[in-house]
């Protein structure tokens, strides 16, 4: 079934665009962008957050990278992303309160789509990885 597989590999690659973009809000935090990082489930700003927003934004540009490829490499990666997104999303609300505006309905789409996207990611990539392409 090579169309099903094409079809596949169209929505990982616009997934990992869309991952890509994402990571350059975390490349510019130094710069501004946002009020922080979320790191572990806390808010963290100053020279933590100038440390390791572009470093996560990089680790994400990476990642990004061997999903549009479909490398092995980005297995554990997701995996390691994904794992980070729900200890962030589960612990933000924990150690901060939610910002202004923000219900608890709001903050449960906010967390399907933030941990929904690179899951989604990862399980598409999985499962082209073990069903190589027939030619």
């Amino acid at each position: 079934m090579p169309e099903a597989r094409d079809k596949w590999l169209t929505v990982l690659r616009v997934l990992a665009a869309l991952i890509a973009v994402r990571s350059l809000g975390n490349l510019l935090k130094p710069f501004g962008t946002g009020t922080g990082l979320v790191f572990l489930g806390y808010l963290l700003t100053g020279p933590w957050m100038w440390l390791l927003a572009p470093l996560l934004g990089l680790y994400m540009l990476v990642w990004a990278y061997g999903l549009w490829n479909v490398q092995a490499v980005a297995v554990p990666m997701g995996l390691a992303y994904v794992v980070l997104v729900v200890v962030n999303v589960i612990g933000f609300p924990l150690h901060q309160a939610l910002p202004a505006g923000a219900t608890l309905p709001k903050y449960a789409v906010y967390a399907l789509v933030a941990v929904g996207t690179p899951a989604l990611a990862l399980a598409i990539l999985m499962q082209l990885r073990a069903a190589p392409a027939r030619g």
